[in-house]
């Protein structure tokens, strides 16, 4: 299965349960960070330190937006890598130290009086679905045979049972709502492993980690 199909079964079950409901932080220099390295891991990182370290310039100058966009190309940088962030050990500690120096340097802004929340508020992304009808509305077989699909292929945490409300959740996903879930999941690329990761840690089902992109849709202005 591809596409955001794949992910819809287990988005259903957040919007359901959405209604009831170790190292210091990293600093570099662009000029250290532009030197480079042989190998594939060296390059990731030291091309990731640049963005990092221009991005802490810009934040230090006062330029937010630019400083905001130097930090998620360097995290684009790991999560876009061959195995995604958290490929080896030493990909996952530098993609850790770097989400450290972007969270400090938020913070150094907001206590300046700056911070990073330029744009105006907006509704939650809940507000899109929380008035839908989904107990009345008739599901499509198409619906079904996605979330069968799902259930036979995937490796599920959260038991997850196939009533007509989750099926015609898949329904709004896949239908009215296919866009604003597209562009959900894919800012939920930079987020989820992370999510996914604490939950695992603490015993907490990992699929409950798609209640946020019901919830926020992963916007973090």
């Amino acid at each position: 299965m591809s596409g955001p199909g794949k992910w819809a079964l287990f988005v259903a079950i957040g919007t359901l349960a959405s209604g009831c409901a170790g190292s210091g932080p990293l600093r570099t220099s662009a000029r250290d960070a532009a030197k480079a390295p042989e190998d594939p891991v060296s390059r990731l990182i030291a091309s990731a330190d640049a963005r990092l370290a221009g991005g802490q310039e810009q934040s230090r100058a006062g330029h937010l937006n630019r400083a905001r966009e130097e930090f998620d190309r360097a995290l684009d940088l790991y999560l876009n890598a061959p195995g995604g962030a958290y490929a080896s050990p030493r990909v996952a500690e530098a993609y850790k130290r770097t989400l450290e120096a972007i969270q400090l340097s938020e913070f150094e802004a907001l206590a300046a009086g700056d911070g990073f929340s330029e744009n105006l508020p907006e509704p939650a992304a809940i507000d899109d679905v929380a008035d839908l009808p989904l107990a009345a509305a008739t599901p499509s077989e198409e619906a079904r045979r996605v979330a069968e699909e799902a259930l036979r292929t995937e490796t599920n945490d959260v038991k997850i049972e196939l009533n007509d409300e989750v099926l015609s959740c898949i329904d709004l996903y896949q239908g009215p709502l296919r866009d604003w879930f597209a562009e959900a999941l894919a800012r939920g690329g930079r987020y989820l492993p992370r999510i996914r990761e604490v939950f695992h840690s603490e015993g907490i089902p990992q699929d409950l980690a798609y209640v946020a992109l019901v919830e926020s849709a992963f916007k973090t202005g």
